[in-house]
């Protein structure tokens, strides 16, 4: 029983230190993801520039325009 015990305490002292670790990794991975997405929207309004000589009045057009400066809009 002592042992059953110890051995909780270890896997939880475990988690306890485990559990930062992956939190940073998620918002790690999520900051690349949103790096990305600017970088994506940052290409499709420079294509876009030099296509149309004018910026674009909103994003929308990067894709309503022929040919689409960017393949789909993400989410804010």
């Amino acid at each position: 029983m002592v042992i059953l015990v110890m051995a909780i305490t270890l896997l939880n002292v475990a988690l306890a230190i485990a559990l930062p670790a992956w939190s940073q990794a998620i918002r790690r991975e999520k900051e690349e993801e949103l790096v990305f997405r600017g970088l994506q929207y940052a290409e499709a309004i420079r294509v876009f520039r030099n296509r149309f000589q004018r910026l674009p009045v909103r994003l929308e057009e990067l894709i309503e325009t022929k040919p689409r400066c960017i393949r789909q809009l993400w989410k804010d």
